[in-house]
């Protein structure tokens, strides 16, 4: 529960920021990571983390945090940049042995069908002076 209140804390104090737009964190970040989920309910697991990320001074934040629900979107089976992707997928997240910064999970495509699907987190994270946001 502490947790999730220091993310829902620095999510509120980015969004002003995410709002205006920002893109790609790989570039200022380490290697995102999570706990990996197998259901399709959002909760505290769903929360992907980079092993750090600098601010504007060059100063490294260890473990900043974002929750993914809030950064994927599910498009007719395919991971995009928007909301809510966990109501309708599955198995989800990052490989730690595979392409660094990519989420994948199965996700219905609106037909009764299943795919499998990944994104490259680059697109839809951001650093927000040491904190991970969503970029839309």
């Amino acid at each position: 529960m502490l947790l999730r209140s220091a993310i829902l804390f620095a999510a509120a104090a980015v969004d002003a920021v995410a709002a205006s737009g920002c893109s790609g964190f790989a570039g200022t970040c380490g290697r995102a990571y999570a706990r990996n989920g197998t259901s399709g309910r959002p909760d505290a697991d769903m929360v992907v983390f980079a092993t750090y990320c600098l601010d504007e001074g060059g100063n490294r934040h260890y473990n900043p945090a974002v929750l993914i629900n809030d950064c994927l979107a599910n498009t007719f089976g395919q991971l995009t940049g928007g909301t809510g992707f966990a109501h309708s997928c599955r198995d989800f997240g990052i490989d730690p042995i595979g392409a660094p910064n990519f989420f994948h999970a199965t996700c219905g495509d609106g037909r009764g069908n299943e795919k499998q699907s990944q994104i490259d987190l680059n697109q839809v994270l951001c650093n927000v002076n040491g904190n991970l946001a969503c970029s839309q």
